[in-house]
Protein backbone atom coordinates (compact mmCIF):
# COMPACT_ATOMS: atom_id res chain seq x y z
CA UNK A 1 0.00 0.00 0.00
CA UNK A 2 1.09 3.46 -0.65
CA UNK A 3 0.84 4.72 2.74
CA UNK A 4 1.99 8.68 1.60
CA UNK A 5 -1.17 8.28 -0.70
CA UNK A 6 -3.00 7.31 1.96
CA UNK A 7 -1.73 9.75 3.98
CA UNK A 8 -2.69 12.45 1.75
CA UNK A 9 -6.30 10.79 1.37
CA UNK A 10 -7.22 11.09 4.95
CA UNK A 11 -5.62 14.72 5.48
CA UNK A 12 -7.76 15.60 2.32
CA UNK A 13 -10.87 13.84 4.00
CA UNK A 14 -10.64 15.57 7.33
CA UNK A 15 -10.44 19.25 5.62
CA UNK A 16 -13.56 18.39 3.62
CA UNK A 17 -15.62 17.31 6.97
CA UNK A 18 -14.01 20.57 8.81
CA UNK A 19 -15.04 22.63 5.67
CA UNK A 20 -18.45 20.89 6.17
CA UNK A 21 -18.99 21.08 10.06
CA UNK A 22 -17.71 24.88 9.83
CA UNK A 23 -20.14 25.82 7.10
CA UNK A 24 -23.17 23.63 8.79
CA UNK A 25 -22.19 25.89 11.92
CA UNK A 26 -22.47 28.71 10.17
CA UNK A 27 -25.91 27.95 8.75
CA UNK A 28 -27.31 27.23 12.11
CA UNK A 29 -26.25 30.37 13.37
CA UNK A 30 -28.09 32.36 10.95
CA UNK A 31 -30.89 30.32 10.77
CA UNK A 32 -31.85 31.01 14.71
CA UNK A 33 -30.60 34.27 14.75
CA UNK A 34 -32.85 37.41 14.73
CA UNK A 35 -32.55 39.34 11.44
CA UNK A 36 -32.01 43.39 10.77
CA UNK A 37 -35.65 43.09 9.17
CA UNK A 38 -37.01 41.72 11.91
CA UNK A 39 -35.88 43.64 14.82
CA UNK A 40 -36.80 46.59 12.77
CA UNK A 41 -40.60 45.25 12.67
CA UNK A 42 -40.60 44.77 16.11
CA UNK A 43 -39.37 48.01 17.35
CA UNK A 44 -42.07 49.24 14.44
CA UNK A 45 -44.52 47.47 16.39
CA UNK A 46 -43.80 49.13 19.89
CA UNK A 47 -43.76 52.07 18.62
CA UNK A 48 -47.24 51.93 17.25
CA UNK A 49 -48.57 51.13 21.35
CA UNK A 50 -47.86 51.81 24.60
CA UNK A 51 -45.23 49.66 25.40
CA UNK A 52 -41.26 50.28 24.95
CA UNK A 53 -38.00 48.59 24.98
CA UNK A 54 -35.04 50.14 26.61
CA UNK A 55 -32.98 47.13 26.97
CA UNK A 56 -31.07 44.84 24.02
CA UNK A 57 -33.57 42.34 22.31
CA UNK A 58 -32.15 39.01 22.44
CA UNK A 59 -31.11 38.33 18.77
CA UNK A 60 -30.31 34.40 19.28
CA UNK A 61 -32.32 31.67 19.78
CA UNK A 62 -30.73 28.03 18.87
CA UNK A 63 -32.73 24.90 20.00
CA UNK A 64 -32.38 24.57 23.84
CA UNK A 65 -32.64 21.34 26.23
CA UNK A 66 -34.75 21.14 29.00
CA UNK A 67 -32.92 20.52 32.18
CA UNK A 68 -33.49 17.68 34.50
CA UNK A 69 -33.47 19.29 37.88
CA UNK A 70 -33.51 17.89 41.33
CA UNK A 71 -34.22 19.13 44.79
CA UNK A 72 -30.65 19.64 46.61
CA UNK A 73 -32.15 19.42 50.77
CA UNK A 74 -30.17 21.96 52.94
CA UNK A 75 -29.21 20.74 56.49
CA UNK A 76 -31.42 22.48 58.46
CA UNK A 77 -28.72 22.26 61.81
CA UNK A 78 -25.86 24.13 59.33
CA UNK A 79 -28.72 26.32 57.97
CA UNK A 80 -29.81 27.15 61.69
CA UNK A 81 -25.88 28.21 62.05
CA UNK A 82 -25.57 30.53 59.65
CA UNK A 83 -27.96 32.82 60.94
CA UNK A 84 -27.72 31.93 64.43
CA UNK A 85 -24.04 31.72 64.97
CA UNK A 86 -24.87 31.94 69.01
CA UNK A 87 -27.29 29.19 69.76
CA UNK A 88 -27.96 30.36 72.99
CA UNK A 89 -31.78 30.71 73.06
CA UNK A 90 -32.87 29.00 70.02
CA UNK A 91 -35.92 27.43 70.09
CA UNK A 92 -36.83 24.73 67.34
CA UNK A 93 -40.00 23.77 66.21
CA UNK A 94 -41.25 21.07 63.21
CA UNK A 95 -43.99 21.59 60.61
CA UNK A 96 -44.85 19.14 58.53
CA UNK A 97 -41.74 18.83 56.00
CA UNK A 98 -40.74 22.06 58.21
CA UNK A 99 -38.08 22.70 60.82
CA UNK A 100 -38.40 26.25 62.50
CA UNK A 101 -35.81 28.21 64.30
CA UNK A 102 -36.76 31.21 66.01
CA UNK A 103 -34.69 33.63 68.32
CA UNK A 104 -36.32 36.66 69.49
CA UNK A 105 -37.95 38.54 66.60
CA UNK A 106 -36.25 36.03 63.84
CA UNK A 107 -37.58 33.27 62.17
CA UNK A 108 -36.40 30.44 60.01
CA UNK A 109 -38.10 28.37 58.34
CA UNK A 110 -36.00 25.07 56.01
CA UNK A 111 -37.99 22.73 54.17
CA UNK A 112 -36.25 20.45 51.66
CA UNK A 113 -33.94 23.05 49.42
CA UNK A 114 -36.03 25.84 50.04
CA UNK A 115 -35.14 28.06 53.35
CA UNK A 116 -36.75 31.52 54.61
CA UNK A 117 -35.82 34.02 57.16
CA UNK A 118 -37.21 37.22 58.24
CA UNK A 119 -35.59 39.56 61.19
CA UNK A 120 -38.51 41.68 62.49
CA UNK A 121 -36.05 43.58 64.70
CA UNK A 122 -33.61 43.89 61.62
CA UNK A 123 -36.70 45.61 59.62
CA UNK A 124 -35.89 49.26 60.03
CA UNK A 125 -36.17 52.18 57.41
CA UNK A 126 -32.58 53.01 57.54
CA UNK A 127 -30.42 52.81 54.47
CA UNK A 128 -27.61 51.19 53.27
CA UNK A 129 -25.16 51.55 50.40
CA UNK A 130 -24.99 48.67 47.80
CA UNK A 131 -21.55 48.06 48.61
CA UNK A 132 -22.40 47.38 52.26
CA UNK A 133 -25.20 45.24 50.99
CA UNK A 134 -23.16 43.25 48.08
CA UNK A 135 -20.26 42.41 51.22
CA UNK A 136 -22.99 41.44 53.49
CA UNK A 137 -24.40 38.74 51.19
CA UNK A 138 -21.78 37.47 49.84
CA UNK A 139 -20.10 36.92 53.51
CA UNK A 140 -23.68 35.05 53.61
CA UNK A 141 -22.82 33.31 50.41
CA UNK A 142 -19.94 31.79 51.63
CA UNK A 143 -21.02 30.11 54.82
CA UNK A 144 -23.15 28.03 52.54
CA UNK A 145 -19.97 26.41 50.86
CA UNK A 146 -20.38 24.50 47.22
CA UNK A 147 -24.15 24.89 47.85
CA UNK A 148 -23.71 28.74 46.73
CA UNK A 149 -20.44 28.17 44.57
CA UNK A 150 -21.64 29.07 41.38
CA UNK A 151 -24.49 31.98 42.69
CA UNK A 152 -23.83 35.31 41.39
CA UNK A 153 -25.45 38.65 41.42
CA UNK A 154 -28.33 38.98 38.83
CA UNK A 155 -30.36 41.61 39.65
CA UNK A 156 -30.24 44.72 42.59
CA UNK A 157 -32.81 47.21 43.27
CA UNK A 158 -33.27 50.10 45.68
CA UNK A 159 -36.09 51.77 47.64
CA UNK A 160 -34.78 55.03 49.81
CA UNK A 161 -31.46 52.94 50.68
CA UNK A 162 -32.89 49.19 51.20
CA UNK A 163 -31.70 46.96 48.84
CA UNK A 164 -33.08 43.84 47.45
CA UNK A 165 -30.07 41.62 45.90
CA UNK A 166 -31.27 38.61 43.96
CA UNK A 167 -28.37 36.13 43.32
CA UNK A 168 -28.68 33.01 40.75
CA UNK A 169 -26.25 30.25 39.45
CA UNK A 170 -25.96 29.67 36.04
CA UNK A 171 -25.58 27.15 33.86
CA UNK A 172 -23.38 26.90 30.65
CA UNK A 173 -24.26 31.13 30.61
CA UNK A 174 -27.71 30.49 31.06
CA UNK A 175 -28.79 31.80 34.52
CA UNK A 176 -31.18 29.26 36.18
CA UNK A 177 -33.98 31.34 37.87
CA UNK A 178 -35.82 29.27 39.73
CA UNK A 179 -32.24 28.42 41.67
CA UNK A 180 -31.81 31.85 43.94
CA UNK A 181 -30.91 33.81 46.97
CA UNK A 182 -32.64 36.95 47.33
CA UNK A 183 -31.99 39.17 50.03
CA UNK A 184 -33.36 42.44 51.79
CA UNK A 185 -30.61 44.44 53.36
CA UNK A 186 -31.06 48.19 55.37
CA UNK A 187 -28.72 49.52 57.65
CA UNK A 188 -29.44 46.87 60.54
CA UNK A 189 -28.21 44.34 58.34
CA UNK A 190 -30.14 41.03 56.50
CA UNK A 191 -33.97 41.67 57.20
CA UNK A 192 -35.01 38.77 55.04
CA UNK A 193 -33.85 36.47 53.31
CA UNK A 194 -35.51 33.87 50.64
CA UNK A 195 -33.22 31.31 49.17
CA UNK A 196 -34.18 27.91 46.78
CA UNK A 197 -31.69 25.49 45.95
CA UNK A 198 -32.09 23.05 42.75
CA UNK A 199 -29.20 20.53 41.42
CA UNK A 200 -29.32 20.29 37.92
CA UNK A 201 -28.82 15.94 37.06
CA UNK A 202 -29.12 16.03 33.36
CA UNK A 203 -30.24 17.25 29.84
CA UNK A 204 -33.02 16.38 28.05
CA UNK A 205 -33.17 16.58 23.99
CA UNK A 206 -32.77 19.75 22.67
CA UNK A 207 -35.85 21.77 21.01
CA UNK A 208 -36.68 24.50 18.66
CA UNK A 209 -37.73 27.84 21.05
CA UNK A 210 -39.82 30.39 19.99
CA UNK A 211 -37.78 33.73 18.29
CA UNK A 212 -37.47 36.80 20.51
CA UNK A 213 -39.86 38.90 18.09
CA UNK A 214 -42.45 35.98 18.95
CA UNK A 215 -42.06 36.57 22.73
CA UNK A 216 -42.40 40.32 22.56
CA UNK A 217 -45.69 40.02 20.64
CA UNK A 218 -46.61 37.50 23.38
CA UNK A 219 -45.47 39.88 26.16
CA UNK A 220 -47.18 43.01 24.37
CA UNK A 221 -50.50 40.85 24.57
CA UNK A 222 -50.40 40.38 28.01
CA UNK A 223 -49.09 43.72 29.32
CA UNK A 224 -51.87 45.52 27.04
CA UNK A 225 -54.41 43.04 29.05
CA UNK A 226 -53.41 44.13 32.73
CA UNK A 227 -52.27 47.54 31.96
CA UNK A 228 -54.79 48.86 29.16
CA UNK A 229 -53.07 51.46 26.91
CA UNK A 230 -50.85 52.76 30.15
CA UNK A 231 -47.71 53.67 28.84
CA UNK A 232 -44.88 50.39 30.10
CA UNK A 233 -41.11 50.22 29.86
CA UNK A 234 -39.13 46.91 29.53
CA UNK A 235 -35.88 47.66 30.91
CA UNK A 236 -34.44 44.01 30.51
CA UNK A 237 -34.77 41.01 27.88
CA UNK A 238 -32.80 37.22 28.20
CA UNK A 239 -33.13 34.02 28.31
CA UNK A 240 -33.64 31.65 31.61
CA UNK A 241 -34.19 28.47 32.73
CA UNK A 242 -37.32 28.35 35.14
CA UNK A 243 -37.91 25.44 37.17
CA UNK A 244 -41.56 23.69 37.74
CA UNK A 245 -41.69 22.25 41.86
CA UNK A 246 -41.92 19.11 42.67
CA UNK A 247 -40.29 18.59 46.04
CA UNK A 248 -38.01 15.98 46.43
CA UNK A 249 -39.13 14.24 43.45
CA UNK A 250 -37.44 16.98 41.39
CA UNK A 251 -38.67 18.02 37.92
CA UNK A 252 -37.53 20.23 34.83
CA UNK A 253 -36.54 23.57 34.29
CA UNK A 254 -37.02 24.84 30.36
CA UNK A 255 -36.07 27.65 28.81
CA UNK A 256 -38.17 31.02 29.35
CA UNK A 257 -37.61 34.70 28.13
CA UNK A 258 -37.51 36.87 30.88
CA UNK A 259 -38.84 40.43 31.27
CA UNK A 260 -38.17 42.98 33.72
CA UNK A 261 -40.62 45.96 33.52
CA UNK A 262 -40.01 49.14 35.28
CA UNK A 263 -41.89 49.28 38.80
CA UNK A 264 -42.22 45.34 38.86
CA UNK A 265 -40.44 43.23 41.22
CA UNK A 266 -41.16 40.11 39.54
CA UNK A 267 -40.72 39.64 36.05
CA UNK A 268 -42.86 38.44 33.00
CA UNK A 269 -41.79 35.18 31.68
CA UNK A 270 -42.75 33.68 28.77
CA UNK A 271 -42.28 29.36 27.74
CA UNK A 272 -40.14 29.88 24.73
CA UNK A 273 -41.38 25.98 24.28
CA UNK A 274 -45.00 26.75 24.28
CA UNK A 275 -45.77 30.31 24.39
CA UNK A 276 -47.06 30.18 27.91
CA UNK A 277 -46.94 33.51 29.60
CA UNK A 278 -46.47 33.82 33.52
CA UNK A 279 -47.14 37.86 33.67
CA UNK A 280 -45.82 37.55 37.73
CA UNK A 281 -47.42 41.17 37.95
Amino acid sequence: MNWSRAKNISIICLLALNVLLSGLIYYTSKKYTLTSEQERNVYSFLARGSVSLTGNIVKNYAPMPALITETEPLDADAVCGWFFPKADGVETSYDDTSTVFTLGAAVLTVDGGTLSYYDADCDVEQGTTLAAAEKLCLDFLALGGDSFSGFTLDRSYEQDGIYTLEYREKYKSTVVYSDAASFTVNAAGIAEADISLGEISSEGNSREILSPDAAIYLLVQSLNYYFGNEPVTVEKMDIVYVGDDNGSAGGTAEPNYRFYISGAEQPVLVNAYTGVVDAGL
